[in-house]
């Protein structure tokens, strides 16, 4: 019995071995693997940098970028948080304008600046197809206007929802002119990336007016019909888009980026049914809805005014913000997250704010 005791020990012993040589060979083969790729990826990498092309760069920018980074180091935020950093290199007779965004990446700066304008085109583009596409939709399904209004709603207030959670880390999530219009007077952004924010929402607001139109068998642009003007229709653009801004001035103040996402899209479809005019309050979304001739479409002709007024709701509701939750020095944060998307701090440096 011990004799076939032992001799069970020692095959046992000896499939151990045999697994233990078979997992580290097994492992030596990987290592070898990734010897392999990475010795592929630097052959690839002195191949590029052999160039005749990056040779002539490097030498007539090697003291540009130079410069570049000395500036990042001394201020990431004013060479890469709010605007690209360009150096012109000299070649031959011509120059060369060219972005460093791999410096900027180096430097672990966060969201470069044509990111955030595909973030603010895309979010427009699809809230604009989101009110109209539901608004089109219910008119199909429905002749009672309460309910096509109530389907247009919920629709845009889901939309909105998960836009702002979903971009909002990346540019804030304006979404809006009127957003980014506050925030360059309070000079909490840049002159140039802030009119390049408001370009992206039109160009945006245009695109998703067209998707929308397209879904519907309509063609992409197609002028209104709707007027909507007069004075009480007016003072309901004033009111919505004043408490759109204090909404957002409040929770940004107070450390509550992170509620955006809920609080903003319940004013607004408080707004949708309290105030006469439906609660526009976004001048690029009231360009969008004057190209679709459906129920959430606006004649050209009562743009201008509806802008205007939105103009005068988001200044009064910037002014309250300043009067209810005066600044004391401390950064604003953006809508969804507690700390700057246009400041010096990402989120890999920034500390996060008490959400009390």
């Amino acid at each position: 019995m011990m004799a076939h005791r032992g001799l069970a020990e020692s095959d046992c012993l000896g499939d151990v071995r045999d697994a233990r040589r078979a997992s580290g060979s097994r492992s030596q083969e990987r290592e070898n693997a990734q010897t392999s790729r990475v010795g592929d990826g630097l052959e690839q990498l002195s191949q590029f940098l052999r160039r005749p092309s990056v040779q002539r760069l490097a030498k007539s920018g090697g003291a540009a970028i130079g410069s570049a980074s000395a500036c990042a180091l001394r201020s990431p935020t004013l060479c890469c948080g709010g605007c690209h950093v360009s150096s012109h290199f000299v070649n031959s007779s011509e120059t060369i304008l060219t972005d460093v965004d791999l410096l900027c990446q180096g430097l672990g700066v966060r969201g470069v600046v044509w990111r955030r304008l595909l973030a603010e085109f895309l979010g427009t583009a699809l809230l604009v197809a989101a009110v109209v596409g539901s608004g089109a939709m219910g008119a199909l399904l429905s002749e009672d206007l309460a309910v096509v209004l109530l389907v247009n709603a919920v629709s845009t207030v889901a939309a909105l929802g998960v836009l702002i959670w979903m971009l909002g880390p990346i540019s804030g999530a304006h979404f809006n002119p009127c957003v980014t219009g506050v925030e360059l007077a309070r000079r909490e952004m840049g002159v140039g990336e802030g009119l390049a924010y408001i370009a992206a929402q039109i160009a945006g607001a245009l695109s998703g007016v067209a998707l929308a139109n397209l879904m519907f068998a309509l063609p992409a642009w197609d002028p209104s019909t709707r007027v909507r003007e007069g004075g009480p229709i007016w003072l309901g653009e004033i009111v919505a888009t004043a408490g759109l801004l204090l909404i957002i001035g409040a929770i940004t103040r107070t450390g509550n980026g992170r509620l955006g996402a809920i609080l903003v899209p319940a004013w607004i479809g408080a707004a949708y049914f309290f105030t006469s005019s439906t609660s526009f309050a976004n001048p690029a979304v009231t360009i969008g809805r004057s190209l679709t001739d459906t129920f959430a479409g606006i004649a050209p002709a009562s743009v201008p005014y509806f802008i205007f007024f939105q103009i005068i709701g988001a200044a009064i509701g910037a002014a309250l913000t300043e009067v209810l939750y005066p600044r004391r020095g401390a950064t604003p944060e953006p809508l969804d997250l507690p700390y700057p998307v246009h400041g010096t701090d990402g989120p890999e440096t920034a500390s996060p704010r008490s959400s009390s």
